[in-house]
């Protein structure tokens, strides 16, 4: 069996449908960093059932799917097709190949496919088990894994061995096993305590079977005792109803004789509301004139408060327009001195740059000729060096006396002894020049590193500091635009205020009043109205005068009010005290279904004391949706007391008095006045919390803005003095690389000098007879080595100027360098000064035509002031025109209602002495019939029983008593006992049975377990013991030598801790902690193939494991990997060469495209 194909769609970042092909063998997968090797093992690993996301290397499962990159959009699903050959029949399936599908989709429904047919994730492991196939086992090792296999992690490496010698299988049907024992052994437990409850139980029932059978004989008793009371309860209830008879009639008699008498009354009553309705309607015309007239002026009014308003608020931003005006051209100012010394800066460093770099150029030459003289004299010194040489072999040649000899060897050694000395000084100066040059490099690199994070620092605090400014001004024009709305909102609640206030064109002590004492009682009615819109001039009509009437505060007395109108002495105000007296709807309701109205007292909004008082006005008031439904309704005859009304305001009571025509104004309110109040007050209180909350939050914007620049001004102070101190380690770094090159240079000529001088021992030592021009020789030899010196000192005179010369050169350099640094950082500040110097110029321009806006609005909002002043005026007067033509009006309504008033009193007497009478026939009515309901109850309770031959008796009510008392303390009494004992008698006998049941099953568990162990250790520890044995021979092979074992830490196999001892080549280490990276990798490696000779996996897929081994050991890796190669097919993912030269084939992981892997795979055969 093997791997044959993968199939990937949307996993990860494999976007594209990709079919992979593997082949028997050795198949190494390769790419670069971060192209999707390593997704290749993660999909192999995810459709054979991984559920944990980390070992996915991803925080939630979805995140496998395609997540989109910058040309492609993210995918919705992820699907991977898994192709195992098995010609084997290694699975337990009549297939040679075997297909395993999973899919996922954002919306995190999973499937799983076996040869294309759904299945579940179970089926799939259970396919696997035992097999070396699944996503936690080791047909897949990562180098993670490899280190978690030699780690201190025993259960990892139980694991492992479980699966190896096969018991995994055992384990989990011995573990479920031991959790039907124990949840046997609970049953059991459970079914003792309930058996245990049943048997208390049936004794119990017992008892309590006895019980009821007494209990029902006594009350048999108690039944016929009972009934002889119930009977002469009945003779004693038919004696008391017949005198309840005459006592009615006499009532409805006199009751019949008043009502007479009420409709007369009534009938006068009815003549004087005519009369006062007439003069109603000419007051009405007049209070609508009188509304229309105040909402006109108040209208005026408020138009005048706004252009008021826009006019302080436009002076407002006038100001605020020339500080900031200010502030801008101190900006400028401020930037354009910043340039002028930023240009100046500039100009002086691009002026001293030529000058610098010709000096350069210039000690580039000195140092050019300086070093072609040194290069002259050298090799002129050489060749007198080798002059002085051919005559010294001459003289050696003629050297015949042992003694001089000796002193010319002796001389030639102190000679190589002293240069030896002098290289050693030399060697060592360079070793510290070196070492301070490799110092200078890492502080060089360092600073360098800390100036790139400085300038990046700079630059985010700078774009910080822009975008605090542009913040800042945001705050200030939403800050700008709170205080608008505030001015708007206080305006409107001083505006609700003076209609609270307003006078009444009936009642006008109401607004002094509401003036003086404005927490005593409401606004007017009509002012209060709660309703959906389309109703307001239905209600307005339907008040009439109670319009204007307003309601008293609950702790306040009518005492107090009228006081208090007396001392303000300003005219009468309508009051309603308390709570409105109760009523009812039903027949306003039943009219209104009938006619297609609705009932004004049900659109009232609302639960306050003014809306209930409105109720009670409206409680028989019936709205219809046009005049003409109106007219075509009014002939029917109302029921008493019902008026009717149109949605646009026409109104009737069904008598004759009609309210029509238009109404004058414009009546449009969906809240009343107290709670628009409210609202606003409540607007307002959130405008100002905003408010503060906005400065507060515009200081500390302020105040981080004056802390950024600070910081701005301390990272360019300390970026220059970073870039300084950078300029001066590069000198010194240049300056110590002089050094070393002229110290090379002395040691190359000083190991010229020692290595002519075995050349001249030799020559001594292998000279002959003296010769004949010994003296000859001696003074040429004497008159070379005179020339010789003379010349090493010219030669070290031009080595000395040539040095001073590179220093020289070295610090033009330096100083070219640092000029034409400082000219990018001028350039740079300069590029700066201009770009803000222009944001400032923009901001000007704006602040400029704000300006000119602003001042054209003023000029515009005061000649409209102008206008609306002269408006209110006019409007005042006429509205006090109308009001005293309301109040001679009023004069004459005052007296119609005090005749009203008068006659109104007489029907109250009448009404009251009726409902007096009604009151009393109805407790009459009440009384006679409880007492024909008691007699029914009695008659009832006869029902069904035989009173033929039962005697009535005397029954002593005292014995009844002790009888029903004795009964009673029986109770309560369980009448289903009997019935209730048989059925826990037939429970006991159950639980007898299934107790018996639960202990047979319970031997046969123990059983199973038993032998499961029995089987599971013996195959065990034959596996074991053969793994053991292949792990020490291929330890063996890996480290050529050395020593390798693995043994269990307790008595049970199946559940020991396993320790592995390894000690490779000639080491004697024996703990795994001790071993280096590469050896751990090697012995986890060792292990991995000791479990496949024990039982191969089909694939194995190793995903960098050769990463911590050197090419020898990637070589004995690589010839494992061919020994195992017949029986498991290898899928490396690997960067190392060596373990690609063994592959069969090569799989190369590309990305061609930005976040899309490709697959382009080559055969090596």
């Amino acid at each position: 069996m093997y791997l044959a194909s993968l199939d990937l769609f949307g996993f990860k970042s494999f976007a594209q449908k990709t079919k992979i092909k593997f082949e028997p063998g050795v198949t190494a997968i390769v790419g670069p960093n971060g192209c999707g090797k390593s997704n290749l093992v993660d999909a192999v690993r995810w459709v054979l059932g991984e559920q944990r996301e980390s070992h996915l290397r991803s925080e939630r499962m979805e995140n496998v799917i395609f997540a989109g990159s910058n040309s492609r959009r993210p995918l919705g699903m992820s699907e991977i097709s898994l192709t195992l050959h098995d010609a084997d029949g290694d699975l337990s399936l009549e297939y040679d190949e075997v297909t395993v599908t999973r899919r996922l989709y954002r919306s995190g429904k999973s499937e799983y496919l076996l040869n294309k047919h759904a299945c579940r994730l179970k089926d799939v492991v259970d396919l696997f088990m035992d097999t070396g196939i699944g996503p936690d086992s080791y047909s897949i090792i990562e180098l993670k894994m490899v280190e978690g296999i030699i780690s201190e992690d025993p259960v990892e490496l139980r694991r492992l061995f479980d699966e190896a010698t096969g018991i995994t299988r055992y384990k989990v049907r011995r573990k479920e096993a031991l959790r039907r024992l124990d949840d046997a052994l609970q049953d059991r437990e459970r079914a003792l305590d309930i058996l245990a409850e049943v048997e208390n139980q049936v004794s119990k029932l017992n008892r309590q079977v006895s019980k009821v059978k007494s209990y029902n004989n006594l009350k048999n008793r108690i039944e016929r005792m009972r009934i002889s009371v119930v009977l002469t309860h009945i003779r004693e209830l038919e004696n008391q109803i017949a005198p309840l008879h005459q006592r009615l009639e006499l009532l409805h008699k006199d009751r019949q004789d008043l009502s007479g008498k009420l409709s007369a009354r009534e009938a006068e009553v009815v003549r004087i509301e005519n009369d006062a309705l007439k003069i109603e309607e000419e007051r009405d015309l007049l209070g609508r004139d009188l509304s229309k007239a105040q909402a006109f002026f108040q209208e005026r009014a408020k138009l005048l408060a706004q252009t008021e308003e826009h006019l302080r608020l436009n002076q407002w931003r006038i100001e605020n327009n020339l500080k900031e005006t200010d502030a801008n051209r101190a900006s400028l100012e401020t930037v354009a001195e910043q340039i002028v010394e930023s240009e100046s800066a500039l100009t002086t460093f691009r002026k001293n740059l030529p000058e610098l770099e010709s000096s350069f150029v210039t000690a580039q030459k000195i140092f050019a000729e300086v070093d072609e003289k040194f290069k002259q004299t050298r090799a002129s010194t050489i060749e007198y060096r080798n002059n002085l040489n051919t005559l010294r072999a001459e003289q050696t040649d003629a050297i015949h006396s042992s003694e001089e000899r000796k002193a010319k060897l002796h001389s030639l050694e102190s000679r190589r002894e002293e240069l030896n000395q002098r290289k050693q000084l030399l060697e060592s100066q360079q070793n510290e020049l070196q070492q301070k040059l490799t110092e200078h490099v890492d502080k060089l690199d360092q600073k360098d590193r800390i100036i790139v994070a400085a300038k990046e620092k700079f630059k985010t605090n700078r774009e910080q500091g822009q975008a605090l400014i542009e913040a800042i001004r945001e705050q200030e024009d939403e800050l700008v635009e709170l205080r608008t709305t505030h001015e708007r909102t206080t305006l409107q609640i001083e505006h609700l205020q003076e209609l609270r206030r307003r006078s009444s064109p009936i009642y006008s002590g109401g607004k002094a009043l509401a003036e003086k004492y404005p927490d005593l009682v409401s606004a007017a009615l009509a002012d209060e109205i709660q309703a959906d819109e389309k109703y307001i001039p239905a209600i307005s009509s339907a008040l009439l005068n109670i319009a204007y009437a307003r309601v008293a505060d609950l702790g306040e007395s009518i005492g107090t009010i009228h006081q208090n109108l007396l001392e303000i002495n300003k005219g009468k105000s309508a009051i309603l005290m308390g709570e409105p007296p109760c009523y009812d709807l039903d027949d306003a309701k039943s009219f209104a279904e009938k006619t297609a109205g609705v009932v004004l007292a049900d659109v009232i909004e609302g639960d306050s004391k003014t809306a209930r008082w409105m109720r009670y006005f409206l409680r028989n008031i019936i709205a219809y949706e046009t005049f003409d439904q109106l007219e075509a309704i009014a002939p029917t005859p109302l029921p008493l007391g019902l008026a009717l009304v149109s949605l646009t305001g026409e109104y009737t009571d069904g008598s004759g008095f009609w309210i029509v025509g238009p109404s004058g104004e414009a009546v449009s309110r969906k809240t009343g006045v107290t709670a628009k109040s409210k609202e606003l007050a409540q607007e307002l209180h959130t405008i100002e919390k905003r408010q503060g909350s906005l400065s507060e939050k515009l200081k500390d914007m302020q105040s981080k803005y004056v802390t950024l620049q600070k910081i701005l001004n301390d990272n360019e102070d300390e970026l220059l003095r970073l870039q300084q101190d950078c300029d001066h380690s590069r000198s010194k770094k240049i300056k110590t690389e002089t050094q070393v090159s002229g110290i090379s240079a002395q040691l190359e000529q000083i190991a010229d000098l020692i290595l002519n001088i075995p050349a001249q021992i030799q020559s001594l030592e292998a000279s002959s007879d003296q010769d004949p021009n010994l003296d000859t020789l001696l003074d040429r030899i004497r008159s070379a080595e005179e020339t010789l010196n003379l010349q090493q000192e010219g030669e070290a005179k031009v080595l000395e100027e040539r040095e001073v010369q590179r220093q020289a050169l070295a610090d033009a350099q330096i100083n070219v360098e640092r000029v034409r640094s400082d000219v990018a950082r001028a350039r740079d500040r300069l590029t700066e000064l201009k770009q803000r110097q222009e944001r400032y110029f923009e901001r000007k321009a704006s602040l400029t035509e704000e300006y000119e806006k602003v001042t054209a609005e003023v000029a515009q909002l005061k000649t409209e002031k102008e206008k609306q002043v002269k408006n209110v005026a006019a409007a005042g007067k006429k509205f006090d025109d109308l009001q005293l033509k309301l109040d001679d009006a009023e004069s004459r309504r005052r007296d119609l209602n005090e005749a009203q008033r008068s006659a109104g009193m007489k029907v109250r007497d009448i009404r009251s002495r009726v409902e007096e009478l009604s009151n009393q026939i109805h407790e009459l009515q009440l009384e006679k019939v409880q007492l024909e309901t008691n007699l029914n109850d009695e008659r009832e309770k006869l029902q069904g029983v035989e009173l033929e031959g039962l005697a009535e008796e005397d029954v002593d009510q005292e014995q009844l008593e002790k009888l029903i008392h004795r009964m009673h303390a029986m109770e309560p009494l369980n009448l289903a006992a009997e019935r209730e004992y048989e059925d826990e008698k037939k429970r006991l006998d159950f639980l007898n049975e299934q107790l018996q049941d639960l202990e047979e099953a319970q031997k046969s568990l123990r059983e199973t377990i038993e032998s499961l162990n029995v089987e599971a250790k013996e195959k065990f520890d034959t596996g074991f013991a053969r793994i053991r044995a292949n792990f020490k021979q291929i330890f063996i092979e890996i480290f050529d030598g050395g020593d390798a074992d693995f043994q269990l830490i307790q008595d049970d196999s199946l559940e020991s801790r396993i320790e592995i001892l390894a000690s490779p080549g000639v080491k004697k280490v024996g703990s795994l902690s001790l071993l280096s990276g590469g050896e751990k990798a090697l012995t986890a490696i060792a292990l991995l193939f000791a479990i496949y000779m024990e039982k191969p996996s089909p694939f194995c897929m190793l995903d960098e494991v050769d990463a911590p081994l050197d090419d020898e050991n990637t070589t004995r890796f690589g010839r494992l990997l061919e020994k195992f190669t017949p029986t498991t097919q290898f899928l490396v993912v690997t960067h190392n060469k060596r373990t690609m030269e063994i592959a069969n084939n090569l799989l190369g992981v590309t990305m061609e495209e930005t976040g899309v892997s490709k697959v382009v795979p080559v055969n090596l055969n």
